[in-house]
């Protein structure tokens, strides 16, 4: 058995940071539907466009992970994408 398939750090790393960006963008997704027909228009664009950042944040943390385990070979448990 190949130990860094079972353990790597920067993997854990990197989850957590994709963890923590999802967290962020669901938030703000959250925060945008909430603000549906109160906020003037263009208070709802600024936090449309801060949930469209925290998607993009988000998928670029995932990409970054992927990335990790093709290049690292750590996939020894399957990361749902």
């Amino acid at each position: 058995m190949d130990a860094r398939k079972e353990s790597c750090p920067t993997k854990t790393i990197l989850l957590v940071a994709w963890q923590d960006a999802a967290d962020i963008y669901a938030k703000a997704v959250a925060e945008l539907s909430r603000q549906i027909g109160i906020l003037p228009k263009d208070e709802y664009e600024k936090l449309s466009h801060a949930a469209e950042t925290a998607r993009k944040r988000s998928r670029e943390a995932q990409a970054n992970l992927e990335t990790h385990i093709a290049d690292h070979g750590c996939n020894g448990n399957q990361v749902a994408a």
